[in-house]
């Protein structure tokens, strides 16, 4: 019944992109403004409800060469649910201040994720050569000692040739 669940949902995700690509087109928007979020089936509990074992996230990107806000830098967040077997869990780009906020990442259950800056997309943005075009984090989501969720904060600080990252709070 689950699988089936997984199925049904990801047939309306790929229903809403479509919309939303094609909303985006009419406006005159670039597709990588546009954002769309793939429920966390797992994370979510197939019976809903609030689950204080889910951990929330959320993410930043900064210009270190300029030091102002990476605004407009496409992230995907995956579930790694194997050797190379990644779900995509939300698509979207950073805010006018830099974020992505835990508003728009779905809840976490406990295991590996991987998150994807597309620096080469908003260096390209910027005319400026980058010599990372994609920065991945991979980092583990678990339970803090009474048995509930935690926030992760996973920040990306970039420059045309480096990168820094660290979990926050």
């Amino acid at each position: 019944e689950a699988k089936n669940r997984v199925c049904i949902l990801d047939k309306l995700r790929c229903r809403r992109m479509h919309r939303v690509t094609a909303l985006a087109q009419h406006l005159g928007m670039a597709a990588a403004q546009t954002q769309t979020q793939t429920p966390n089936v797992a994370a979510a509990g197939v019976a809903g409800g609030s689950n204080p074992a889910l951990s929330s996230l959320s993410s930043h990107v900064l210009n270190t060469t300029t030091g102002k806000t990476g605004a407009g830098v496409p992230i995907v967040l995956h579930a790694v649910e194997g050797k190379d077997t990644y779900r995509e869990l939300y698509s979207g780009v950073t805010d006018s201040d830099d974020r992505v906020t835990g508003k728009q990442f779905p809840a976490l259950a406990v295991g590996v994720y991987r998150l994807t800056f597309d620096t080469d997309a908003y260096f390209s943005a910027l005319k400026t050569e980058c010599f990372y075009p994609k920065v991945e984090v991979t980092f583990k989501v678990t339970l803090n000692a009474q048995g509930k969720g935690q926030h992760y904060h996973v920040p990306c600080l970039l420059s045309p040739y480096g990168f820094s990252t660290y979990r926050g709070s």
